[in-house]
């Protein structure tokens, strides 16, 4: 893959300098490629945000281009408002900056194999995707998984679990959503998914999303900060209450729950409405707000 992206900027680089424009990514030795991914025009998950969305990532990638190399991936109906061609955005990126693709807005996680006490991969389906995407994108991964000989415990063939509806601490304890048994009624028993979970995650919770009726995810909600530690968002009294009791019958006193101060319950601003990110590279690090 890198090989790919190192080729593409050659490639481009040498096109622009036979044209006399001055290439704006160069191949250097001391600069990564860093690549970003626009969200689509199409998309109604971003319709009120996406032009503050586009102009940030042209900023973006042009401070970002102060020491490394980047490009950012956009669809067809998307680049317009990347390459200068619309009106409504006034400011642009330069064309080898640039890479027309189609691209699903989905987190890695939501696909990958996942489990600890058994390293499975589950089949990928989700409500934001149609079937036929779904299935594309959990088609991706196998491949990928195949190509490169990684090692899975196992390749399960009937349930489906998608990482929106898991939040775990990485060692013995999972929170799942009850979305799961919906999505899989008809095609597996609740006591055979309630197997193949604990076979994954070894002790296991399913609840129901503390802020369902939201645009929250379940992995918005919650979060493991550390292994007897569960961040969660602001929650109404009598549904915190709830989910307290849920976790005390079944973890005991062996997993504690503190509430991030950031706001009310109808806050769905993001993961936890936290917003701060970091991207590092192997010499800079980039702190978003």
């Amino acid at each position: 893959m890198a090989k790919a992206w190192l080729t593409l900027i050659i490639f481009a680089g040498l096109a622009l300098f036979c044209s006399g424009i001055q290439p704006f990514n160069i191949v250097h030795p001391n600069r990564t490629l860093i690549v970003l991914s626009a969200p689509s025009v199409w998309d109604d998950n971003y319709k009120n945000d996406f032009f503050d969305i586009i102009s940030f990532q042209i900023d973006f990638a042009r401070t970002i281009h102060e020491h490394e190399n980047v490009v950012v991936l956009a669809d067809k109906h998307t680049m317009p408002y990347l390459d200068g061609r619309s009106t409504k955005i006034q400011k642009r990126l330069p064309y080898d900056a640039l890479i027309e693709t189609n691209v699903y807005d989905i987190n890695l996680n939501d696909f990958a194999p996942m489990g600890y006490k058994q390293l499975t991969k589950f089949i990928y389906r989700t409500p934001y995707l149609a079937d036929t995407a779904s299935s594309q994108v959990d088609e991706a991964m196998n491949r990928f998984i195949m190509d490169n000989r990684i090692r899975i415990d196992k390749r399960e063939e009937d349930m489906i679990l998608s990482g929106e509806d898991v939040v775990h601490n990485g060692v013995n304890k999972a929170l799942i959503s009850d979305s799961v048994i919906i999505k899989n009624a008809g095609r597996v028993p609740d006591w055979a998914m309630m197997i193949k979970l604990l076979n994954s995650f070894k002790k296991v919770l399913i609840i129901g999303n503390p802020l369902n009726g939201t645009r929250l995810r379940f992995d918005d909600i919650l979060g493991f900060i550390d292994e007897q530690i569960l961040a969660i968002s602001p929650l109404d009294p009598e549904i915190r209450e709830e989910l307290e009791e849920a976790i005390r019958k079944k973890f005991h006193n062996d997993l504690a729950i503190i509430d991030l101060p950031l706001g009310g319950a109808a806050n769905d601003e993001g993961n936890c409405g936290i917003y701060t990110a970091v991207m590092s590279t192997n010499k800079f690090v980039n702190f978003i707000f």
